[in-house]
């Protein structure tokens, strides 16, 4: 089922389409499994070490590497050659309307690039080999 399926839901407001988006997220989120007794316990030994400076910690950009190192399957995120154009555009606009706004869309573009890379076979076939993310909005 899509959206194109419904179409009063199409003709609704923006502001009454996300209540109903917020009440599906609610509905499936409330559907969830009960999270296993051992889940627990790990998470509880793992914040007790912490807690006592026993655990080693790693930064984000270490965590990055030392996933990109495993030897998962993983698909390359590859870009069209005129999405390089449509960034460039994007970035000046979003530029000349707010202090750092295309810098903050250059972030959320390369940090969905990533995802990709990552969750590759996780996201949505939309023609042929090609896959969709959506950048999450800057705010």
């Amino acid at each position: 089922m899509t959206l194109a399926n419904l179409p009063e839901l199409q003709r609704l407001s923006r502001p009454a389409r996300l209540k109903i988006a917020a009440e599906l997220w609610d509905s499936a989120a409330s559907d969830a499994p009960p999270v296993p007794a051992s889940h627990k316990t790990l998470l509880r030994d793992r914040r007790t070490a912490c807690d006592r400076g026993e655990t080693p910690t790693l930064t984000i950009a270490e965590l990055k590497r030392s996933i990109r190192r495993q030897k998962r399957k993983s698909l390359p995120a590859v870009a069209l050659a005129a999405i390089s154009e449509d960034i460039q555009a994007a970035y000046g606009w979003f530029s000349a309307r707010s202090s750092g706004g295309g810098d903050r869309l250059l972030e959320r573009y390369f940090a969905t690039t990533d995802f990709i890379g990552l969750n590759a076979e996780a996201l949505p076939i939309k023609f042929g080999n090609f896959r969709r993310a959506l950048a999450h909005k800057a705010t």
